[in-house]
Order: C-alpha cells, then structure tokens, then sequence
C-alpha cells in the first residue's frame, strides 16, 4: 500500500537534504583522494555517513503511489550508492582500491539523482557550481524540457559489464 502524502513528504524533507550533504562531503574526499588520506578521508566521512543512515532509516520502505515512482526509485538508489559510497571509504582500511570501488559508487549515487534534478529544486542545485546554484534564470531554464536534445550525464560504450567506455 503506497505511503501516505504526509509520509512521503516527510521522508523526502528528511531524507533529501542530508543525501546531498553527504555527496558534496564526498566530492570533498574526491578532491583529496591520496593513497596517504585514506584513513583520514574516512574519519572525514563517517559523521555524514551516520546521517545518512539515519535518515534512511524507514524511508527504504516507503511505497510511492505509481504517479511518482520513478521519483522514488532514483532517490532511493541514489541514497543506496551513496551509502555504499560512504561504506566503502570507511571499510577500506586504507586500502587504495577499496577507496577507488567507494568512488564508483558514489558516481552512481549522482547518476541516479541526476534524472530528478527537475523535480526538487534543491537536487537541481547541486548539480551546478556553487556560485551558480541562487541564479534563478539558470535554474528555470534548465528545468526547460531540452526538446530531445541529450543533455545530463551521458555515456558511452558503458555497459558495466566491459571495458572502454565511460560517462561524461
């Protein structure tokens, strides 16, 4: 039985926010990525990680009616390759690979989010650099539809399954 309005309201409000706080804290390890940091980078994470648990918790089995299910689905993942993202950092142990497969992982987490940016305004933001997320034009028009131009994040030869492609 799908989730009530005041419970899907809630669980986005709650849910949202401190996904996207987790990700951009997680380009922040992107950023510093040193076979010597991992460790650190790690202790760096884990406080958004907790967060991020928490606010999961319950939100993995609210049912969305049929009309915003694709919504709830990409959130979901998203939320669930984040995690896995932040799992994997804090696991690895300092071990490099293990820190590259959290990468990965988190590169889905914003390939789930991105095809709901236009849907709530703040997951549009952060697909924009910082200076840009108040321009309010900016963000109108890329709400616009694109008229079957390509547009997000686009790959190619990328079956996960093989080697040589890659997303851009």
């Amino acid at each position: 039985m799908p989730a009530s309005d005041e419970e899907l309201l809630d669980g986005i409000t709650r849910l949202t926010p401190t996904l996207l706080t987790t990700m951009e804290a997680f380009e922040q390890v992107q950023r510093n990525m040193h076979p010597t940091r991992i460790d650190q980078l790690a202790d760096f994470i884990r406080p958004f990680e907790d967060n991020l648990k928490s606010a999961w918790e319950g939100f993995a089995e609210l049912e969305f009616p049929e009309h915003i299910a694709t919504f709830g689905i990409h959130l979901k993942e998203a939320t669930s390759y984040s995690l896995r993202a932040c799992d994997g950092l804090t696991n690895a142990g300092g071990d490099t690979m293990a820190a590259m497969k959290a990468m990965r992982a988190q590169c889905r987490a914003q390939e789930q989010l991105y095809p709901i940016a236009s849907v709530l305004r703040p997951i549009s933001q952060y697909f924009l650099e910082r200076d840009a997320r108040e321009n309010v034009a900016l963000l109108e028009s890329l709400n616009q539809d694109k008229d079957g131009r390509e547009v997000g994040i686009l790959s190619t030869n990328s079956d996960r399954k093989t080697r040589g492609g890659f997303c851009l």
